[in-house]
């Protein structure tokens, strides 16, 4: 697989997002990928030019110029290079991953996202950013085929704009630290942050702190290591010379991976009193080097110090809190070496070895070779032939398959009810209609293989499969009884053991079942129309032993004659729709001509429902 990094900034400019992104495309290049990254060719906080093209560890690096503001870069040059991949992969919101949707088209390339917080890191311009993100962005993201969420903070906010969101937290490079020797110098007790000097992580209010807490006790140092992003660090330098310990903080930026590394194995805490972070990936890191989190009281901050079981969450601000936070402190280092160990322990689950296989499987689905996921609901990306072999192989190993076939109009059902929504994802369901496959086209960059309306495709697998043990459900009186009638002549292989209409009462429906589950059948084909079927083949399924049940829609109709299909010609055109709009203007009107723009809306501007 050949996958495309998109990012603003990438090594040697250091942070958390660049460290990521290294990280991973390292990682991936190990395991055999082919992995390009495309940059800016300028450090943000040292205006340092890079050079435009480099190979490090196997990963080929591409930087191209901008115009703006480092908060928004423009970088048109970006699309000479995404056409030559099988995905990309965008990291954070920012013109890179607006521009990139806005011109897929030209590309044709699957997109992905991962969120790292998006551009919520600060409350500068918030209204403003929440306009933007509720409407650039979520017309943006409506062309990727995932969202990669890196925080529940994130998974939380993008899942209102977007159907495609996945909760896959970042991994960490633990293997760099975790198996290293800690090198603590005796009597001394060091506090380390590392990260960018910016507004968002609050420093100047991490210095303040210190300085009350280190009070008396002159073995306590506080080492920043972090570029300048904000042009905050000669005011935090004047603030430390102006302080009672300025001899114990001291400001670090520009460190080499090797110097980082020698501090954080110095240190015994790692702290950090940011506003907000998306992952909090360098609290993990300073973590599989042995470090106890002291962190302020955000969502992912939280969790990683609940599920350890092991840090203090501060509030760094208020000096109500000095007391307990100095108790912790001495609790840990009473038994640093058992303490250090335990974090040790927590971060190995942030690996890259498993944690890089994720984000494959992410673009494996991403790709859309095996699904596609349109308007929030997962679609088979199957040819017949592939179809028919999957309900093969379900039958014979006797597991419960329901099997729905999902139009424009089974999508706009489904974002109007949740409840229908929830019950589709119980069923393997199959494209039918144009609609999907202009949906899918917008978001994936390509068609379902094929249209397997169930109109055409269940009269296909009944003419290919061997011989089965088929019962009907549907239609009004006697409809049933006639494609019973028809089919069995026109697919003797099969045994065809019973008809029954559709309009049935509960009770009705339980004395149904029970008769099915007496005559041991295979198959069950339920032609109630949507989302009718849906919704009765999953309510009752765990009541008989049918091995695949079928939602048919009108296919009974069209079978016992009670309705006419368009001709072929239409067909061919994809325009069946037209058709039975100009047959039945009343009872379609609805569907198609308000149902179809409202699926077309859905699709380029997804609701927070899908």
């Amino acid at each position: 697989m050949e996958v495309t990094h998109v990012v603003r900034q990438y090594y040697p400019a250091i942070g958390g997002l660049e460290n990521f992104v290294k990280a991973l495309a390292e990682e991936q290049a190990r395991k055999g990928m082919t992995v390009k990254i495309v940059t800016l060719d300028e450090c943000f906080s040292t205006k340092k030019k890079f050079d435009k093209k480099e190979l490090i560890n196997g990963v080929e690096i591409i930087r191209i110029g901008f115009i703006g503001s480092k908060r928004y870069p423009i970088a048109p040059r970006v699309l000479k290079y995404v056409k030559h991949c099988d995905l990309v992969h965008v990291h954070c919101t920012d013109f890179f991953s607006d521009f990139l949707s806005f011109t897929r088209t030209l590309f044709k390339k699957p997109l992905v996202l991962t969120t790292h917080g998006g551009f919520f890191h600060t409350e500068f311009a918030g209204k403003l950013k929440t306009l933007y993100f509720n409407t650039i962005t979520r017309a943006s993201l409506a062309r990727f085929s995932s969202v990669l969420a890196s925080s529940i903070s994130d998974h939380d906010r993008f899942s209102s704009i977007s159907s495609s969101v996945t909760l896959l937290e970042n991994g960490v490079d633990v293997a760099r630290f975790i198996h290293k020797e800690k090198k603590t110098t005796e009597g001394l007790v060091k506090f380390v942050f590392v990260g960018r000097l910016s507004v968002n992580k609050r420093v100047a209010d991490l210095i303040d702190w210190f300085i009350k807490l280190s009070s008396g006790r002159a073995n306590w140092r506080l080492q920043v290591i972090g570029n300048d992003y904000d042009g905050l660090k000669p005011s935090l330098l004047e603030k430390i010379e102006t302080s009672t310990v300025s001899n114990q903080i001291s400001i670090k930026s520009g460190l080499t991976d090797e110097e980082v590394e020698e501090e954080l194995l110095s240190s015994h805490f790692i702290v950090s009193a940011s506003a907000y972070e998306g992952f909090g990936m360098t609290i993990i890191e300073g973590m599989s080097a042995g470090l106890i989190p002291i962190v302020s009281d955000i969502p992912s901050f939280r969790r990683i110090v609940t599920e350890s079981g092991n840090g203090y969450i501060n509030e760094f601000t208020s000096e109500s809190g000095l007391t307990e936070c100095k108790k912790f402190i001495q609790s840990k280092l009473d038994d640093f070496e058992r303490e250090s160990l335990k974090a040790r322990e927590f971060s190995k689950r942030y690996s890259w070895q498993s944690v890089e296989r994720s984000f494959y499987n992410e673009y494996r689905k991403a790709i859309g070779d095996d699904e596609m996921v349109i308007h929030g609901v997962t679609i088979k990306n199957f040819s017949s032939g592939q179809a028919i072999e999957y309900i093969q192989q379900s039958i014979e190993s006797e597991s419960k398959l329901l099997l729905a076939f999902a139009n424009a109009h089974t999508l706009n059902e489904a974002n109007s009810s949740l409840a229908f929504k929830s019950v589709l994802g119980k069923f393997t369901v199959l494209p039918d209609g144009v609609g999907v496959d202009l949906a899918a086209k917008y978001k994936y960059g390509k068609k379902f293989k094929e249209n397997l309306n169930g109109t055409d495709f269940v009269p296909a697998f009944l003419k290919q499969s061997h011989k089965k043990r088929i019962y009907l459900v549907g239609g009004k009186e006697g409809i049933a009884e006639k494609v019973l009638a028809t089919w069995s002549s026109r697919y003797p292989q099969h045994e065809w053991v019973g008809a029954h209409h559709g309009y049935l009462t509960e009770s009705k429906s339980v004395e149904l079942c029970k008769e099915v589950s007496e005559l041991n059948i295979d198959v069950l084909i339920v032609a109630m129309g949507n989302p009718k079927q849906e919704l009765w083949i999953s309510e009752f399924a765990t009541l008989h032993d049918a091995k695949i049940s079928i939602g048919v829609g009108a296919l009974f109709d069209f079978v016992a004659g009670e309705a006419k299909r368009a001709p072929k010609w239409v067909r061919r055109c994809r325009l069946e729709w037209v058709y039975r709009l100009y047959k039945e203007p009343v009872r379609l009107g609805k569907r198609y001509l308000l149902g179809n723009p409202a699926f077309i809306i859905r699709t380029i501007f997804p609701s927070k429902k899908n």
